[in-house]
């Protein structure tokens, strides 16, 4: 899942039905929408029951024919499957690490079995 595919949820259904435990999404997400950004990747780590490491863009471009210049807020982050933010990183951009353990996406699906509900 890439950037803007964050906003459909759909995409993230079959991820969980194939027991996908770790979800990347590469972005570039402008500062208008950081808000929004950080919702959503918490929300979809949630609704997955995955960790999911969500890589968002730094700095600033001049995009389009006007050369608007946009700016990107960075905050990349790893989400863990119950939707605690294990790790957040800056506008600076750099390094952004966090320890992450794929039973914990397993014990939480034993525990809280979304997919029978989704099917039912």
């Amino acid at each position: 899942v890439i950037c803007y595919d964050l906003r459909f949820g759909e995409l993230f259904v079959p991820l969980h039905a194939q027991r996908a435990e770790l979800l990347l999404v590469p972005a570039q997400w402008p500062i208008a929408r950081a808000g929004q950004w950080r919702a959503l990747v918490i929300g979809r780590a949630v609704e997955a029951q995955a960790f999911v490491l969500a890589c968002n863009r730094c700095g600033s471009a001049s995009i389009g024919r006007r050369g608007e210049t946009l700016e990107y807020p960075g905050n990349s982050l790893v989400v863990g499957p119950n939707g605690d933010v294990l790790a957040e990183g800056s506008a600076a951009g750099g390094w952004t690490t966090a320890e992450i353990d794929p039973a914990e996406a397993r014990e939480l699906r034993r525990r809280v079995p979304v997919e029978k509900d989704r099917s039912a």
